[in-house]
């Protein structure tokens, strides 16, 4: 994985767009945070993006932070693990906000009437859509699955 995240960090540089980092949730916040979209409606759904912009000061700063926390692992180790499980527990969830997948998981406890206005549903059958999502919850039971044994390590290739 990590080589492929190298070959798409280069190829990411040539085309001047912006890195991204193994950690999806930090790459997209980090790309979205550099698009620049625009102006033709106050709501977020008619908003198109129009570029990108360019800076590499994100990712330098991200990997200083690294390399210095090495050395403030004296002091990082009085920080109490439930404060960090609370930090990462809660980076989760604000991200699950946007995601196609956890809208359409959210369907299955919605009646129709209550449905909120997303474009693949003005398209697609919802029988349809209950049936690609759950498809992806298995799909995603497997991968959890596999990753809890000795396969883990076959992981990259099986993605």
């Amino acid at each position: 994985d990590l080589f492929w995240v190298g070959i798409l960090m280069a190829v990411c540089s040539f085309m001047g767009l912006p890195w991204y980092v193994a950690a999806t949730v930090i790459s997209i916040a980090h790309i979205d945070s550099l698009k620049m979209e625009t102006e033709t409606s106050a709501t977020a759904s008619s908003r198109s993006s129009r570029r990108s912009r360019e800076q590499r000061v994100t990712g330098i700063i991200v990997f200083v932070l690294t390399g210095i926390s090495v050395f403030l692992a004296p002091i990082l180790k009085y920080i109490p693990m439930p404060v960090l499980y609370g930090v990462f527990l809660y980076m989760g969830v604000a991200s699950l906000n946007g995601i196609q997948f956890w809208d359409r998981c959210k369907l299955f406890l919605m009646p129709a009437k209550h449905q909120p206005d997303y474009v693949f549903l003005r398209h697609v059958p919802l029988r349809r859509i209950h049936l690609f999502t759950l498809v992806q919850i298995i799909c995603l039971a497997v991968l959890w699955i596999l990753k809890s044994t000795v396969a883990a390590i076959i992981f990259p290739v099986m993605v």
